[in-house]
């Protein structure tokens, strides 16, 4: 429900869209979110704390589902989601596309970090260093 598509495209290279953050503020616990929301929720705001480098995580957790077909976890409940996004590493996404590089591995699971210190210092910094990957 944040990306917002600017110029509908055939195909994926020439799609535009843009990000959407209508809150200014989220403190809330996990406000309410549709089933679909909880396949990119940041480790950290299973526990309630918000932070710029949660947006980075589930843009990365979007790029992944991009680049390879599948978010980077699938779980049948939201008991399942939490316990995979805060415990458990992804699947490299080299390994269901081949056409991937392992650098673009290497990208993914920084901006997919379980500790938001993990992750790069900005969404830019996460941008330049999947575009350097191509």
């Amino acid at each position: 429900s944040n990306i917002l598509v600017l110029r509908p495209a055939k195909r994926i290279d020439t799609l535009e869209v843009a990000l959407a953050d209508f809150s200014p503020l989220q403190d809330a616990p996990l406000a309410p979110m549709s089933p679909e929301s909880l396949l990119y929720i940041a480790p950290e705001r299973w526990e309630g704390v918000v932070l710029p480098a949660s947006d980075q995580y589930g843009l990365a957790a979007v790029v992944y589902e991009l680049l390879t077909g599948r978010p980077p976890y699938q779980g049948i409940s939201e008991r399942i989601l939490k316990f995979l996004h805060t415990t458990r590493l992804p699947q490299p996404a080299h390994t269901l596309n081949r056409k991937l590089s392992p650098q673009v591995d290497d990208v993914l699971m920084c901006a997919l970090g379980k500790r938001p210190a993990d992750r790069f210092e900005s969404v830019a910094q996460f941008a330049q260093a999947l575009k350097r990957c191509q």
